[in-house]
């Protein structure tokens, strides 16, 4: 029998992949976007296992169901918490994929699709628990929502096909191979931190109830299910069939691990229902009596795991200097969210003066912030520095600011950081006031560094010349999340009308409101712009030293009921669907984050020449225009180009560029890994 796994790299997939190797009649395939998911079970499994890469998206090839019997489908885009955040695109990443894949395994007559859904969402706020299969289903999370769907999808594909299927309804799973440090699995995560004496975050007061099942008992359940001959239910609850409040967890880690727990309670979230448990009677009157392993044995397990196969994790202190919105935090958290944070954690050290830390998600994804004076008072932002770097004993420190790495970085090597990374974001233009600092800084900005990162080929050649001749400094480029920055025509019809610009053709700008940005450029830009085109808006968002004096310059020209300013926003990837083209006529740049998630989107983008080359990931959508032109030419370009072009999406050429966060994340992982390797033999 030939099973294929699709999702194999996650938590369910390893423990139902390796059940399932251990039956010499099947013929296992595991699917997931990258073979590097499997590193830690590939040595585990008989060498008859088939492993594949594949993106995994709406534009995957699904000739890997060729003979296939069973195919399991455990691929998500999201997670409950934050999925109502970006619900279309989500929706369109999850929904639109599990419709192809069904058509697809039509076609290659797969004979059964097994679907791991959610007992913990798809019934939404119920309060008659334990709940049966028959409920209503109305879920409050965007997770839930798709989830229910694609059961929808499933039955649907059973009537007109009869394309056989199963839906599990499963609750809420823990044990090993569970990332610890992750968005998901309460359990593991308290269990893993426990161990290794960090905080535990616990949202509210810690009275809701869930339901815990022990891998080991799910994917148990979940073969008898597969294989089991009962054709009468296509839907099954699987869970232990009791709540356990979060409160409950805590004391239960705490006594098995003998161990004083530190608590961090949070606001309430309002995406968590008080109280979800299961009714398995269906499955267990159809197959078996499940006998759940108890939360304490299951514990037990789970540290004993934990402790033999993932060590904690190195920390790297991250200098970010000012953690304003924009690129570089972008830049930065992207490489977080993606990389492997079972084996690195980052340790965000940020002056007081930042305006845009996002301290709640670093905190849940297991990293930490720390505050220290902002770096105009260099002495005390020195030795601040130097005291967080010895306290943690950091092995690696990894510098984001360009030629003032050099403060931080002398910091790190009073500190004794043997490994300290200074990496180059951003260059430089006569027209800046910063310019003048930068250019003094710059020769000596490779003191005290011991590696040379840059995020761009000409940030290399601009702040580190000689070394990067020598071959000395290596390239990560700008990232993004290819899948959440993909064009959505609903978002944009939904984003338009919202803000009136249905019959607009819109302009936009997203970045800080500084002298480098250009800013009151593009204000010259647009009212040129809309001297040809009557219908244009400028949208800009973003905050800075020159927002007042852009108001002022709006106002100047008359033209201040064709501009929204919306200010500094975090959700702007509604905003890019919506807009027509962007501009960016910066005095420089490193890489731009925004360049990259406008073309992704599909949008036009209409660069200085001062800004590289390389920032453009889509040849047909990169427009590079000279400062030295006037404003009018600039605006004739815009409206003359745009006049030709097809709105589409390019997620699928920025990935291929190498602009995708997962991708690039891998390569740092390595990177990090070689440097420690280095620092050994020294």
């Amino acid at each position: 029998m030939n099973v294929l796994i699709l999702g194999a790299g996650g938590f369910i997939g390893k423990n139902l992949a390796i059940s399932l190797a251990k039956n010499n009649d099947i013929n296992l395939t595991l699917v997931d976007k990258s073979l590097c998911f499997f590193s830690d079970i590939v040595g585990i499994l008989p060498k008859k296992v088939e492993y594949i890469s594949s993106p995994l998206d709406e534009n995957v090839n699904f000739c890997f169901l060729k003979n296939q019997d069973i195919v399991f489908h455990l691929v998500s885009s999201n997670i409950p918490t934050s999925s109502n955040i970006h619900v279309s695109l989500d929706m369109k990443a999850n929904v639109v994929f599990s419709s192809l894949l069904f058509e697809a395994c039509v076609f290659n007559k797969v004979k059964k699709v097994i679907f791991i859904s959610s007992g913990g969402t798809v019934y939404g706020k119920v309060n008659n628990c334990p709940l049966s299969e028959d409920l209503p289903t109305n879920p409050i999370t965007s997770y839930g929502l798709q989830k229910l769907t694609i059961e929808k999808l499933l039955y649907l594909y059973n009537y007109m096909y009869n394309l056989d299927y199963r839906v599990i309804r499963l609750s809420n799973p823990y044990g090993p191979y569970q990332r610890p440090n992750g968005k998901l699995g309460v359990v593991t995560t308290f269990i893993y931190k426990a161990l290794n004496n960090e905080e535990l975050n616990v949202y509210g007061d810690g009275s809701v109830i869930r339901d815990f099942i022990f891998i080991d008992d799910a994917i148990k359940a979940i073969i008898n299910i597969t294989f089991g001959t009962d054709a009468s239910n296509h839907i099954y609850n699987l869970g232990c069939g009791y709540g356990t409040d979060v409160k409950t967890i805590v004391k239960k880690i705490s006594s098995v691990l003998n161990k004083k727990l530190k608590i961090n309670y949070l606001p309430a979230r309002t995406v968590d229902v008080p109280v979800n448990y299961l009714d398995i009677s269906r499955y267990e009157s159809t197959y078996e009596k499940l006998n759940p392993t108890s939360l304490e044995n299951g514990i037990v397990m789970t540290a004993e795991f934990l402790k033999n196969n993932i060590p904690s994790p190195e920390r790297i202190g991250v200098i970010m200097g000012k953690m304003h919105s924009g690129g570089k935090k972008n830049l930065v958290m992207e490489y977080y969210r993606h990389i492997d944070r079972n084996k690195y954690q980052f340790d965000f050290i940020c002056d007081e003066d930042s305006n845009s830390i996002p301290k709640e998600e670093i905190e849940l994804l297991g990293g930490r912030v720390y505050i220290v004076p902002r770096y105009q008072n260099i002495i005390s932002n020195i030795l601040a520095i130097k005291k967080i770097c010895k306290k943690n004993k950091y092995k690696i420190v990894h510098g984001y600011n360009g030629t003032m790495n050099i403060f931080g970085l002398f910091a790190a090597y009073l500190a004794r950081v043997p490994v300290r990374i200074n990496e180059s974001i951003s260059m430089a233009h006569k027209s800046d006031k910063k310019t003048f600092l930068k250019k003094i800084l710059k020769p000596f900005s490779r003191y005290f560094s011991t590696n040379f990162v840059a995020n761009g080929e000409q940030c290399g050649q601009w702040q580190f010349r000689n070394l990067y001749n020598q071959g000395k400094v290596t390239i990560f480029k700008t990232v993004i999340d290819t899948t959440k920055n993909a064009y959505s025509p609903e978002l944009r019809d939904k984003c338009r009308k919202e803000f009136n610009l249905e019959d607009n053709f819109v302009v936009g700008h997203i970045g800080r409101l500084t002298a480098q940005k250009n800013t009151l450029f593009v204000i010259d830009i647009f009212k040129e712009i809309l001297s040809l085109k009557s219908n244009a808006k400028l949208l800009i968002i973003g905050d800075g030293d020159l927002r007042e004096e852009m108001l002022s310059h709006i106002s100047e020209y008359g033209i201040q009921d064709n501009v929204l300013y919306l200010g500094r926003r975090e959700d702007i990837r509604q905003f890019y669907n919506a807009m027509d083209c962007f501009l960016l006529p910066s005095l420089y740049e490193g890489l731009p984050v925004v360049g990259v998630e406008a073309q992704c989107c599909g949008l036009p983008v209409y660069f200085s020449k001062e800004i590289p080359v390389e920032s453009s990931g889509c040849d047909d959508l990169g427009y590079f225009l000279s400062l030295d032109n006037p404003a009018t030419e600039w605006a004739h370009v815009i409206v003359n180009t745009f006049e030709n072009s097809v709105r589409r999406d390019h997620s699928d050429v920025i990935k291929v560029k190498g602009f995708d966060s997962e991708l690039e994340s891998n390569k740092l992982v390595k990177y990090y890994d070689q440097c420690i390797i280095n620092m050994n033999r020294n």
